[in-house]
């Protein structure tokens, strides 16, 4: 059965065939022409100035919808708690460093 969600063909937009916001636009489900079919997942964290994206692993679109929500909440419910959501990076690392450094000095 083919989806009638081709928001992102209308907008010239090769890399998602199907794209669908959720949670009025906080993230969305789309599909990928290498994804065969499968749902994927994808959500800007504005914290930590990234984007998560995850594979929903179903070719339903009722439950990727579902499963998407669930995904929205629970990174809303890290992010609120201030967990980050992806491992420090190498240049945070070099500032704690540095600030070591200058308490030693």
């Amino acid at each position: 059965m083919k989806s009638t969600h081709n928001t992102s063909k209308a907008k010239g937009n090769l890399y998602f065939t199907d794209n669908i916001p959720i949670m009025d636009g906080m993230a969305f489900v789309h599909k990928t022409p290498k994804s065969g079919g499968v749902w994927q997942f994808r959500m800007w964290v504005k914290d930590e100035d990234r984007q998560v994206r995850k594979s929903l692993r179903t070719k339903n679109l009722d439950e990727a919808l579902e499963m998407g929500r669930l995904q929205v909440a629970d990174i809303l419910g890290k992010t609120s708690k201030g967990l980050k959501l992806f491992g420090t990076d190498f240049s945070e690392y070099c500032k704690e460093w540095l600030n070591i450094l200058c308490r030693i000095n």
